[in-house]
This record gives C-alpha cells, sequence and structure tokens, in this order.
C-alpha cells in the first residue's frame, strides 16, 4: 500500500490531469459534507453610519449573500445581524469573508462567532468603507465597487491552452472556461495538497462547478480527460457586496478666483459668511476664519469679498505705533503751516479741528480733509468741505490737511512737511494689485437701542476714496458670529462680546488697534479703537500713540488662486 500511494504521488507530479466536475447532482456523497447542513436563515441591517444607505435589503442565496449599500464618507459602517442555523453533527465557525476591494473591508465578532451544533444562532457582519477612492475613479459623481472576487487565473482563447498567473488585482472580468466555454470566476482556494499542490475551484456565474485545476509547483497540469462527478464542501459563507460609494464632485474650474473663495461659505462656525446686511456680499467671521492670502511674502487677510468682486485685505500684523492724528504734545515738527500749533491740524473757531485753548488740543479725528471727503447724499456722491461733531448737529469745516494716519498710510504731504507713505513702500506686485476704493468715514455713537443697520448707515454717510485706509467699526462687530455681539453698543457695554473671549479674529493681541471710524460725540478728538479685551474703546483720542493694520482693496482680475486660506496653507495668487 505504501509503494501505491507512493507511485501515485510520482504519477501526479509527472501526468497532467484535468478532472471535470459537471453540473451539482445528487451525489451520494452530498450528505457527508457537514457545510450543506448549515443555513442562513436571514441577514438584517442592524447598524449604520449616518451616510450610509441601504439600498436594498439583503438576499440569500444558498451559501451566498448580496448585499447593496450607499457609502458616503471613508471609516463608514454596517452592521448585519445574520442568523445561521447549524443541523450538523459538529460545531460550525463563522469566518470572516473576504474581500478583494480596495475600498471595503469585512469584519466579524470573533468572539461569538461559534455556531455549536443543533443550534440556530445570530452572529455579525461588519461592512466598512476603507479608503478614500482617487478623484479619477469617478463618473458623474458616484463610484460603484462590485464586490466581485478577482481573478488569478486567466485563459482569453477558446483552446484547452495553459491558464497563465494574473498579477493583476484588479481584474474583475471572468475567465473563460476552457471545457465549455462558458465565462467562470475564481472563487477560493478550498484546500492545500501536498507540498506545492494547491486546488482552485472555478465557478461559472451560477456558482456550478464545471471543471478543478491541479497545480504542482511552478508546473501546471493540462488537461487529460477524465470526467468525474464531485461534491465540494464549502466552509465559508460568501458575500457579494454591491457597493456604491457617495461622492460630491469637487466645483468645476472657473477663471474667477474670487468664485473659488464664494464657493468655501458656511453657516456655522468659523469662515466666510454671506453679509445678510448687504446684497452680494460676504465676510469673514470666527476666531481664526480660513482668511490668509499671501501675497509677495506680505501676511495679509481677508476682511470681505465685496459686491464689486474686489478683496478687502487687512494686513496680518501692525506697522508702527502713531497716532492717528497729532495735538498740541505730539506735534510733527518740519512742517510751514502758520497756526498755533503749526505740526498740527488745528484750526479757528468754527472749524472741526478747534478747542478753544490750544494746549488742550488732541487732535482731529477727521480722517479726510475738506478737498477729500465725500458725501453719499440720495445714492450719489459729492465732495464736501463739512463734518459733524455729532450725528445730525450743525457742520463744523474741514481741515485742509488729511489726517496724519492717512498721510502715513498713502504719502504726501502734512502740514506741508513730505511723507513718504507704506503704499511706496510695497513691492511692485501687491501695489499692481491694489485699486483705489471708497471706504466708509462717517462717525458712530454708542446708544444702546442703535442696531448694526443703523451703525452702517451713519459709518456709511461719508466717504473717502483712496488706495490704504482701516478697518471700520463695523468691519468689527461684523467680523464675529456671535449673534450677541451684532452691534457697536454690544462691543461696548456687554461683557460676554469682550473681556478676553477672544472670538474675533481681528482683536489685537496686544494694546489697542486704530480704526477708521470717528465717534460721534462733541469731542473732536475721539476715534474708535479695538482693544486686545475684544471690546471697542471709546476713549481713545487721535494724539494717542496705538497700532495700526493697514487695509486696502485688491483686484485679483483672472489670476487663478491656489491654497486654502489656512494658516498653514494660505491663498497664492498663481503665477
Amino acid at each position: 500500500m505504501k509503494l501505491k500511494k507512493l507511485l501515485m504521488v510520482l504519477l501526479l507530479m509527472i501526468i497532467p490531469i484535468w478532472i471535470y466536475a459537471q453540473s451539482e447532482s445528487n451525489d451520494e456523497d452530498s450528505s457527508s459534507c457537514n457545510f450543506d447542513q448549515v443555513t442562513i436563515q436571514s441577514v438584517q441591517l442592524d447598524e449604520k453610519s449616518q451616510s450610509v444607505t441601504e439600498v436594498a435589503q439583503p438576499t440569500i442565496e444558498d451559501k451566498t449573500i448580496d448585499l447593496n449599500l450607499k457609502m458616503g464618507n471613508v471609516g463608514d459602517t454596517a452592521k448585519y445581524n445574520i442568523v445561521i442555523k447549524n443541523d450538523s453533527a459538529t460545531d460550525y465557525t463563522f469566518g470572516t469573508p473576504t474581500s478583494t476591494s480596495r475600498y471595503i473591508t469585512y469584519s466579524s465578532d470573533t468572539q461569538n462567532n461559534i455556531v455549536p451544533a443543533g443550534t440556530t444562532k445570530t452572529v455579525s457582519l461588519i461592512v466598512k468603507y476603507q479608503n478614500e477612492v482617487p478623484e479619477s475613479a469617478f463618473s458623474g459623481g458616484t463610484f460603484v465597487e462590485n464586490e466581485d472576487l478577482q481573478l488569478v487565473l486567466t485563459n482569453d482563447s477558446s483552446t484547452l491552452d495553459t491558464p497563465t498567473q494574473n498579477t493583476n488585482t484588479d481584474v474583475k472580468d471572468p475567465v473563460t472556461n476552457p471545457k465549455t466555454g462558458a465565462d467562470a470566476t475564481l472563487l477560493f482556494i478550498i484546500v492545500t495538497l501536498f507540498a506545492g499542490g494547491i486546488l482552485y475551484i472555478v465557478f461559472n456565474k451560477s456558482k456550478t462547478i464545471k471543471h478543478l485545476v491541479i497545480i504542482i509547483g511552478m508546473l501546471l497540469i493540462v488537461p487529460l480527460g477524465i470526467d468525474a462527478a464531485i461534491k465540494v464542501c464549502m466552509c465559508t459563507i460568501n458575500v457579494e457586496s454591491k457597493i456604491t460609494i457617495e461622492h460630491t464632485a469637487a466645483p468645476p474650474a472657473t477663471t474667477n478666483p474670487v468664485e473659488t473663495i464664494k464657493n468655501t461659505v458656511v453657516t456655522s462656525g468659523d469662515g466666510l459668511y454671506r453679509d445678510s446686511l448687504t446684497a452680494n456680499r460676504f465676510v469673514y467671521k470666527g476666531q481664526n476664519p480660513p482668511n490668509h492670502i499671501e501675497i509677495n511674502g506680505e501676511d495679509l487677510r481677508i476682511l470681505a469679498v465685496e459686491p464689486d468682486n474686489t478683496l478687502k485685505l487687512i494686513k496680518a500684523d501692525s506697522i508702527a505705533t502713531i497716532p492717528f492724528d497729532p495735538g498740541y504734545a505730539n506735534e510733527i515738527t518740519g512742517v510751514t503751516s502758520q497756526n498755533s500749533l503749526p505740526g498740527t491740524r488745528y484750526g479757528a473757531s468754527g472749524d472741526l479741528c478747534y478747542v478753544s485753548t490750544s494746549n488742550s488740543y488732541k487732535g482731529c479725528k477727521a480722517w479726510g480733509s475738506s478737498s477729500s471727503t465725500l458725501k453719499n447724499v440720495n445714492g450719489s456722491l459729492s465732495n464736501i468741505s463739512t463734518f459733524p461733531k455729532i450725528n445730525n448737529s450743525d457742520p463744523f469745516n474741514l481741515p485742509a490737511d488729511d489726517a496724519y494716519i492717512n498721510v502715513y498710510l498713502n504719502g504726501g504731504t502734512y502740514k506741508g512737511a513730505a511723507i513718504a507713505g507704506y503704499y511706496q513702500s510695497l513691492n511692485s506686485e501687491l501695489k499692481g494689485l491694489i485699486v483705489d476704493h471708497t471706504f466708509a468715514i462717517g462717525s458712530i455713537g454708542h446708544e444702546e437701542n442703535q442696531n448694526i443697520n443703523v451703525d452702517i448707515n451713519q459709518e456709511q454717510e461719508y466717504l473717502w476714496r483712496g488706495k490704504i485706509g482701516l478697518m471700520s467699526v463695523t468691519d468689527y462687530v461684523l467680523a464675529n458670529h456671535n449673534s450677541a455681539c451684532s452691534s457697536v453698543y454690544n462691543y461696548t457695554s456687554d461683557q460676554t462680546c469682550y473681556n478676553s473671549t477672544h472670538s474675533n479674529y481681528l482683536t489685537p493681541s496686544s494694546g489697542k488697534e486704530w480704526t477708521i471710524t470717528p465717534i460721534s460725540v462733541s469731542n473732536i478728538a475721539r476715534v474708535w479703537t479695538v482693544d486686545s479685551n475684544d471690546k471697542l474703546d471709546d476713549t481713545a483720542v487721535a494724539s494717542d500713540l496705538n497700532v495700526v493694520r493697514p487695509v486696502f482693496y485688491i483686484d485679483l482680475g483672472s489670476n487663478p488662486l491656489s491654497g486654502n486660506g489656512t494658516t498653514a496653507n494660505p491663498y497664492i495668487i498663481a503665477k
């Protein structure tokens, strides 16, 4: 007997053998297969991630479960309860099905997967979307992953040629059965034979056994033509999944870079919001919204996208600590004016910039001059030479010069002294993008019942047109998405809006920062500032020394943007 077995092994290694298995029949040995006495009673979805949808209920075909799901996000899972009845005389272990998908995995509870002999038990199967599907795989916004088992052997001819090893793990097409011509799919490896021998079972689409192939080492045995019927005892439940991975396609490419920014609009948290007060305007809100933009090394932040598609920017860091406008104690030297305080805009009775005692003069709150200040009258702009101390009060004559801080930023002369401005120091790339724009420079009070609409209307009653300005008081208010902090008054009296809450990205890191907005009070020196505790401060006078952050408008034209506006990946204009 030992000699017979040895000769049989040698024969298998030398003589090509092909054993055909015809369609499954009622052969006499079928009762000996314990797995035939294991049946799937039911399959039901138990738990799932929020973005998972069951397209159709699971179906059972013999030992195969078909699942049909839609999954929206990497990490999504769906847990199924499978009721298995074991009528055999031995325990049945529910093994984890094998997935050949790059995106879908299966797992089971290995601590609770044994169905004892003669019992019915519920086991669990978890389907997980584990890997991001590449953008290139999508067509029309969704990607369907059919969970077919991969092929290892292929034979593209209609003759009995030797199948070849297929190294492409992504192949999903069925192989042609060299015996019958029927489409076939490799199901799984059944058993390991003697050293180097592996038995593959090849099925057609109907799961009917058609033939066996024996591989010994590197030698593939070709057919000899011996027919035989065989019953295969499968020991694993097969799962076939049709998974539709939902995908929202990226917005179409656009030549307008401003649209790239507008496409990031949010409705909660830090980010870009539609301005509910001005049509077609968008503002950034929050503690640290993704509004960073870098231009030739300049670190800037986007305050707003304006209705004319310009971007309103503010420099991320201050550039100086200077007075808004000099007073008696800090006159500008080198001037030619002959008034009693030649280095200031101090005027005479009837002028806005006048107090009765010159040594108590603390500067003037007007941003513009008699030649640069504009007024919005019924939608039309016109030059105006007067400005009120208090809204709706009698107007006073504006000075002949712009405020010192205005000249410091834009360049020009202040009381006859030439000043090289911040704008002149900028690199040519940034200067080429900055456009002349109107800045709202009207004065605002802090009346208790005054809402943001009134604040904006007062601010926009007077305007100035130029290149470099400062943020306005309403710029600061609108940068907070807390609805309780929606007016200038809130930021002066409601401690939930300030006192170091730092919920506004425009809050200075230390000290006080100038705004462009004068305070509507009789004191001609008062200008709104923002302090490092998030508060709008109404105590500063123009001659104080506070930090300055320039504000300006740029027109991107058709220059594309890269980046996403975060600190680590700011928007950058592509060259």
